[in-house]
């Protein structure tokens, strides 16, 4: 699944000099996709790399350590929420739902996303639920 959608679309990435400057976010497996267990490296490995973003600090573009800081950021804080979420055990679906969806969306673009800066874009359209989950509180 991901050698089609991530290994492929970053290697005629990385072969077209007019694009290789901009491909400094690409996410590339450490193993290759071609087994079931580089698959299966692949895609925890883009789990991690597009929701804990840490080894891009490496990568000393200014725009890259910003989205570094922003999404470990927003992971901490709604890891903290869901976990003060089930400490408290409410049974307020609407919430519990809007944790579900995001946090189904995140796993689902560690399987996809072939760089960061797709992630951000693609991250855009769940913005409204992440703002749901972050201020539901203060709104209550």
């Amino acid at each position: 699944m991901s050698d089609k959608n991530r290994t492929e679309l970053n290697e005629a990435r990385f072969d077209d000099p007019n694009i290789k400057q901009e491909s400094k976010s690409a996410i590339v497996p450490p193993l290759p996709t071609n087994t079931w267990y580089g698959e299966a490296i692949s895609i925890l490995y883009g789990f991690v790399v597009v929701n804990i973003p840490i080894n891009s600090f490496l990568s000393f573009s200014p725009q890259v350590i910003m989205f570094s800081i922003w999404q470990l950021t927003l992971f901490v804080n709604l890891f903290i929420k869901f976990k003060n979420k089930l400490k408290a055990n409410n049974q307020e679906n609407n919430y519990n739902w809007a944790f579900y969806i995001t946090f189904t969306f995140f796993i689902v673009q560690g399987l996809f996303e072939p760089d960061l800066g797709s992630s951000i874009r693609h991250k855009a359209g769940i913005f409204p639920l992440i703002y749901f989950i972050l201020f539901y509180d203060v709104k209550k």
